[in-house]
């Protein structure tokens, strides 16, 4: 099983003390579009995975860990 971008986006929301998807993609740049992709489909653009690891902080490969 791949891994669980929604997930991924909810624990790192936590991490940096967001709580609504709206302020993660006001603050982190990343489209409303790529957002919701992430938690439908889970195949974002490794830009897209870069970017938001860079923003929460951490590794790609941590990051990447809270959706497995």
């Amino acid at each position: 099983m791949g891994v669980d971008f929604s997930k991924v986006l909810d624990e790192g929301k936590r991490r940096v003390g967001i709580r609504f998807d709206n302020d993660l993609v006001a603050k982190s740049g990343i489209a409303p579009s790529v957002v919701n992709m992430m938690r439908k489909v889970g195949n974002p653009a490794w830009k897209n995975v870069v970017k938001l690891a860079a923003f929460f902080g951490v590794p790609v490969s941590e990051m990447i860990s809270w959706g497995e």
